[in-house]
């Protein structure tokens, strides 16, 4: 089996413009997010897994998502270049979250 994984350390949680770390999947399929900690002023944030076909060039939003700390979802089978999370709901000032993508070639 095939692995990779990247980290999104201190990601900031007061903008819908905040993304990850962008994650190459190369012949990967099986995609998934992990949220190892948030901070600060949060209620309901939301994090959206986005995949992009043409090398990171253009981002599509997935219907994955994941909100709270210790999280975690994943997305199979995805036909895709790259991965990366957004901040779909922006949180107070001081809000931040560590997030991992990971990927595998498990189905």
């Amino acid at each position: 089996m095939s692995a990779i994984s990247i980290s999104s350390p201190g990601l900031d949680l007061n903008s819908t413009s905040t993304v990850s770390n962008k994650i190459e999947l190369g012949s990967l399929r099986s995609v998934g997010v992990h949220v190892v900690s948030v901070s600060g002023t949060h209620t309901t944030h939301v994090l959206t897994l986005q995949l992009s076909p043409d090398y990171g060039v253009n981002w599509v939003d997935t219907t994955t998502t994941v909100t709270g700390s210790g999280k975690y979802v994943s997305s199979n089978t995805c036909f895709a270049t790259h991965a990366r999370v957004k901040c779909s709901t922006a949180q107070g000032a001081a809000a931040v979250c560590d997030v991992y993508i990971f990927a595998s070639d498990n189905e």
